[in-house]
């Protein structure tokens, strides 16, 4: 019986170490897998702002063209960073920066005040061409002397007006050479042939926020804000008129009070109701900016198949190229991986495809030039097309049209004031309540004292 009982405990032993030998095996293998995910691993971080669906917004077509994880020898994760604004995206992307092993690239948004801040606190890695070769075959144009922010896209925003609608004015149709005064003309008319009409987001872009953003309102030193003054009231008096005008109408059960609310607070109950008009309105008489990249002949001509005509933007005659691209951060783990990634990125395979490609972009190498070209010429294309893309290319290259990621006059603090106080001036805009010149210099001069403090604190 002892020797039975032995035998019995002798198995029992064995099957323990077995299944003991078994488990530390495969955490072995459990752990070696992991050690070679992260050693091919590389994580983008990125706003959720910017990124639903499981994609970049701005970059629609960008994970179809790349193909992430058919990349065998690199797994690109995305660490998607969820903020209400500018400020918390920063402060909680900060965090994760100075970690050892932080995201390996960070995506840019095109706001120069956000690639500004990376490159001076030093967490952009300056890339050369012996980290990312396919750098050397970028435009001169899209690059700064010293490269902090590697481009992978280009899009140039166009102003498009409807053929048929311009034709029913009895108008002469714009060239190239189009400017502002001559865009607000023909709104101008077209309006006042049409009215009354469903006012839209981009009536209110053309009849305050582009007025506001091209006044002057900073002190040289960006220390105080000057909004009291003559030209600012004349504005808001002029802009109040054309609102109230009788030009423009809303949607049943919304007033101007429900509009203003719906601006600027994307929660208000509202705010769907906003959603429904917010396109209508002047969107039969011109497409927004968004409708045509004029780098991209594709995205051209079909506006032009569309009864649409696009000319450069009146915006931002100079500063009006968006780039999407990255930055690597300097602490980001396996960044050797990150420049391959880039480089593959800036290769001539990808950029074709995203040529061809429904992508938002067009590509950034000059070495695809004669492949594009080749392209265009068994296209049928209209001459205006190549016009008016050869036209934006020329201005590039002589510095009169430039990326908007390079600007200097902006930073968080002077795009999120010009926000606030935004909001602040359409109360005067966006009420039936009148007020007299007295009245309105002293809430301007309130208003200016306590964004002055805001700018110094």
């Amino acid at each position: 019986m002892k020797k039975v009982l032995c035998i019995i405990f002798s198995i029992m032993l064995l099957l323990a170490s077995c299944t003991n030998e078994d488990d530390i095996d495969s955490k072995k293998v459990e752990s070696t897998n992991s050690e070679e995910v992260e050693d091919k691993e590389i994580t983008i971080a990125v706003w959720d702002m910017y990124y639903y669906n499981e994609k970049v917004a701005d970059m629609a077509e960008f994970d179809d063209v790349c193909t992430y994880n058919g990349i065998s020898d690199i797994i690109v994760e995305f660490d998607v960073i969820r903020a209400r604004d500018y400020k918390e995206f920063l402060d909680k992307l900060n965090v994760k920066l100075y970690l050892d092993e932080g995201p390996t690239l960070i995506r840019i948004p095109d706001m120069s005040f956000i690639y500004k801040m990376f490159k001076e606190k030093g967490i952009a890695e300056k890339i050369d061409n012996d980290k990312v070769p396919n750098i050397n075959n970028i435009y001169d144009f899209y690059l700064e002397d010293e490269v902090y922010f590697v481009p992978i896209g280009a899009r140039y925003l166009c102003t498009s007006f409807n053929k048929g609608q311009i034709e029913k004015l009895n108008i002469e149709m714009p060239n190239l050479n189009l400017t502002a005064d001559e865009y607000y003309d023909i709104r101008k008319k077209w309006v006042e042939y049409n009215a009354p009409i469903e006012i839209s987001w981009s009536d209110v872009s053309d009849i305050v926020t582009d007025k506001l953003n091209n006044m002057n309102i900073f002190s040289e030193d960006y220390k105080a804000i000057n909004i009291d003054t003559k030209i600012m009231r004349e504005n808001i008096k002029t802009m109040k008129k054309e609102i109230y005008s009788g030009k423009y109408i809303l949607p049943n059960d919304f007033t101007y009070e429900d509009y203003y609310k719906a601006c600027f607070d994307f929660s208000h109950q509202d705010r769907s109701k906003y959603e429904e008009f917010r396109t209508k309105g002047m969107s039969i008489y011109y497409f927004n900016s968004m409708s045509s990249n004029g780098l991209k002949t594709a995205s051209i001509k079909t506006g032009i198949m569309e009864d649409r005509i696009s000319f450069p933007n009146i915006e931002h005659p100079k500063y009006n190229v968006d780039l999407g691209g990255f930055i690597v951060n300097k602490n980001g783990k396996n960044k050797e991986l990150g420049y391959k990634f880039l480089n593959r990125l800036l290769g001539e395979e990808f950029q074709m495809k995203m040529y061809k490609g429904k992508y938002t972009y067009a590509p950034v190498i000059k070495t695809v030039e004669d492949d594009i070209d080749k392209i265009e010429s068994e296209q049928d294309l209209e001459p205006e097309v190549t016009e008016l893309k050869n036209y934006i290319h020329d201005k590039m290259e002589k510095g009169e049209i430039k990326p908007k990621l390079y600007r200097n006059d902006r930073t968080l603090k002077t795009f999120n004031l010009r926000r606030k106080l935004y909001k602040d001036l359409f109360k005067f805009i966006f009420t039936e309540e009148e007020y007299s010149d007295e009245e309105l210099s002293r809430k301007l001069k309130e208003l200016e004292d306590r964004y002055s403090v805001y700018l110094n604190e």
